[in-house]
């Protein structure tokens, strides 16, 4: 089992490989300086019974763009970190269209991590959420 994402080669963009997110449409690219962002087309497939994208959908993009800041950014060592809790301020519902996700490391420490992310939709620029999420250092190798 691998440690880091791994990444198709595509300069400057780099697409990470990450088998969850592309089950549900979402394209995590990282820029040449490290950063990495999401993306996700909302279509029907995404909706929850009453009609609008299920929030999980929402909370996948953002966390899946942390989860990758995390371990890009500032991670000589390439140790993993899992994220411990997770805080979502929903703020409006999306029916349909592109959304775009980025991250931002607030704190580190040798083991603990703190990102904030923004969940925007494409076009108007809209936020439609805000998270945050704070991650430990895996201590060992998870069994299996």
């Amino acid at each position: 089992m691998s440690s880091a994402p791994s990444f198709e080669s595509r300069a400057p963009m780099h697409e990470m490989h990450h088998p969850f997110a592309r089950l549900l449409g979402i394209r995590i690219e990282v820029d040449a300086a490290g950063r990495p962002q999401g993306r996700v087309r909302v279509g029907p497939e995404h909706h929850n019974p009453a009609g609008v994208a299920h929030g999980g959908l929402v909370f996948a993009l953002a966390d899946t763009v942390m989860g990758a800041a995390v371990h890009l950014r500032d991670n000589p060592e390439r140790a993993v970190f899992l994220a411990t809790d997770v805080h979502v301020r929903y703020l409006r519902p999306v029916i349909e269209g592109e959304l775009h996700a980025t991250a931002q490391l607030e704190a580190a420490t040798r083991n603990t991590r703190v990102l904030s992310a923004r969940v925007v939709r494409e076009g108007d620029g809209a936020v439609v959420a805000l998270l945050t999420s704070r991650y430990q250092r895996l201590q060992a190798p998870p069994a299996g």
